[in-house]
C-alpha cells in the first residue's frame, strides 16, 4: 500500500570524479490518512558522507556532467533526519543518472510537489462536499419526514415514512457497494463516505421512533 512508505531523493550534480550537493527532494506527512507532499529543501550536510561513498561505487559518464539522485524509501511517516537513519531504508537505495540539466531537474521535482498538494486540495474540497452532501440528506429527509407526519393525515403517514428510509437505505448500500469496487488497496473511500453508514443506521432508527411517536407530532385536527 502507498501510505506504508515516504520518498526521500538526494540529488548531486556529478562532472566525472567530481562531484556537488544540490537539493533534497523529500515527502512530508500532509493532512489525511495517508497525505504527503514533496517539498525541496537545501542538501544535509550530515548526508554528504553517505551519499558520497554510495556514488563512488556507481560508474558514472566520464565525458559529461550528469545529476545523480539517490533513492530512499522510508516507513510512513518517518524520514531521515541524520546519517544513521539512511541504513533504516525499506529497500536498498536506488541510484538514478538524469541526463538532464540541475535547473530541468529540480522544475521537475517543484512540479511534483505542486501537482501532490493541488490534489490534496482538491480532496479537501471533494470531502468537505462529501460531508455537506451527507448531512443535508440525512438530516434533510428527516426533517421532511417530521414537516409530513406533522401535517399529513394519519392513513398517509406510513407511505410518508418509506421515502426517508428508503433514501438511506440506498446511501448505505451505495457506499458499501464503493468500498467493496476499491478494495484495500486504495486507501479507503473518503471519510464522508465511512459515516456514511452509521449516520444512515441512526437517522433511520430516528425516523421510526418520529413515526412511532406522530400522535404527539402532528397538529391536533
Amino acid at each position: 500500500m502507498p501510505c506504508l512508505w515516504m520518498n526521500d531523493h538526494y540529488l548531486v550534480s556529478c562532472d566525472g570524479e567530481r562531484c556537488e550537493p544540490l537539493f533534497r527532494a523529500v515527502q512530508v506527512r500532509s493532512r489525511g490518512r495517508c497525505g504527503r507532499v514533496t517539498n525541496i529543501e537545501a542538501f544535509p550536510q550530515w548526508a554528504e558522507a553517505p551519499i558520497r561513498t554510495l556514488i563512488d561505487g556507481t560508474r558514472l559518464p566520464a565525458s559529461s556532467r550528469v545529476v545523480v539522485s539517490v533513492e530512499y524509501l522510508f516507513g510512513y511517516p518517518r524520514v531521515a533526519d541524520r546519517a544513521k537513519d539512511l541504513s533504516d531504508s525499506l529497500d536498498e537505495p536506488r541510484v538514478v543518472l538524469h541526463p538532464e540539466t540541475p535547473a530541468v531537474v529540480r522544475a521537475w521535482y517543484q512540479n511534483r510537489g505542486a501537482a501532490e498538494r493541488h490534489r490534496i486540495r482538491k480532496g479537501l474540497v471533494i470531502e468537505i462536499g462529501l460531508y455537506a452532501g451527507v448531512i443535508v440528506l440525512l438530516a434533510g429527509s428527516t426533517g421532511w419526514l417530521i414537516r409530513a407526519l406533522w401535517w399529513t393525515a394519519e392513513r398517509r403517514q406510513t407511505r410518508m415514512l418509506m421515502g426517508p428510509l428508503g433514501l438511506k437505505a440506498s446511501l448505505a448500500v451505495l457506499v458499501v457497494w464503493v468500498c467493496l469496487l476499491q478494495g484495500s488497496d486504495s486507501g479507503g473511500p473518503p471519510t464522508p463516505l465511512l459515516l456514511a453508514v452509521p449516520g444512515a443506521v441512526i437517522f433511520m432508527l430516528a425516523d421510526l421512533v418520529l413515526f412511532c411517536s406522530s400522535g404527539w407530532l402532528r397538529r391536533p385536527s
